[in-house]
């Protein structure tokens, strides 16, 4: 095991470091768009010459683990201690290469937080999400992270929403609905899904509003100029039903087709159970780019 040494140079390798050890750890095979560390991720056919001050933008897993991501994470410390101690201008290129955005880091891990809960496929079908939905409950400063648990009196006032989208096109609108999939229970979702608010017409701040902002509600997406189909109704789980999903959806806007709520809350005016929000977004052609969810339950059980 290599431990590295904060020296002078970002980091820097004792001498008795074996180099059998480095050369193993940066073995590196190389396609059009991605790479992997042979000893890091999985089985990969090494080259003799490294090539990472020539790498591309790195593309991570379609559904890659937690524990993978301190893996790569540690790769990278270790590649740049080794390339700096040979050569300082390499580590400078590289960096460039390698930067990975909040957004990304959190819409690998929204993916695979919403498959460990179920949300995938139990409200939406697998997809890759793109855009970082952000929630909370200021007047109970409470946020919404992921399947975090709050209590339902914690979100019974209308939240503030903040988006991280892929792009930067501010002409984009979006629509965000609340749903949850476990009415009356998860054991028993007859009634799911039970449609908790839909609000569409969702623009993002311009940058200009989100230079200036000081905090983070100032950085939200004003909801006063968004068109609210279905009023917000905040989680009343029943008693001794166990704990809800309240799931988060945000929907890019494609076409010109006017929305229109759904006729009732219960199963989203449908007959089956669990297909609310899937069925009635693909009815307008939406487009889900991102995901958010808390559990909740009632004192009660």
């Amino acid at each position: 095991m290599v431990t590295p040494a904060i020296g002078k140079s970002f980091f820097s390798f004792p001498p008795s470091s074996s180099s059998s050890a480095l050369r193993s750890l940066l073995n590196i095979t190389r396609s059009t768009t991605t790479f992997r560390p042979s000893t890091a991720c999985c089985a990969t056919r090494p080259v003799s010459i490294p090539i990472i001050h020539r790498m591309p933008l790195v593309r991570l897993p379609h559904t890659p683990s937690v524990s993978s991501i301190p893996l790569l994470t540690a790769f990278f410390l270790l590649s740049l201690g080794y390339y700096q101690s040979i050569h300082p201008r390499i580590v400078s290129r590289t960096i460039s290469y390698f930067v990975i955005s909040r957004s990304i880091s959190t819409n690998i891990l929204s993916h695979v937080s919403l498959k460990k809960h179920g949300v995938i496929p139990d409200v939406v079908d697998d997809f890759t999400p793109t855009t970082m939905i952000s929630i909370a409950y200021p007047n109970a400063n409470k946020e919404v992270s992921l399947g975090n648990t709050l209590k339902p009196e914690d979100a019974q006032e209308k939240p503030t929403i903040q988006i991280t989208p892929e792009g930067t096109d501010e002409s984009q609108t979006y629509t965000i609905v609340l749903t949850d999939p476990d009415a009356p229970s998860r054991d028993n979702p007859e009634w799911s899904e039970f449609c908790h608010w839909i609000v569409t017409d969702v623009k993002l701040p311009s940058l200009e509003t989100l230079s200036s902002a000081q905090t983070a509600e100032a950085a939200s997406v004003n909801l006063s100029d968004a068109s609210e189909l279905v009023e917000y109704a905040g989680p009343t789980p029943p008693e001794k039903t166990g704990k809800h999903r309240y799931v988060f959806l945000l929907y890019r806007n494609e076409g010109s087709k006017k929305l229109e709520g759904p006729s009732r809350r219960r199963k989203w005016g449908n007959d089956d159970y669990r297909k609310g929000a899937r069925q009635w977004s693909d009815k307008y052609g939406l487009s889900l780019v991102g995901a958010n969810f808390f559990f909740a339950q009632n004192s009660k059980q």
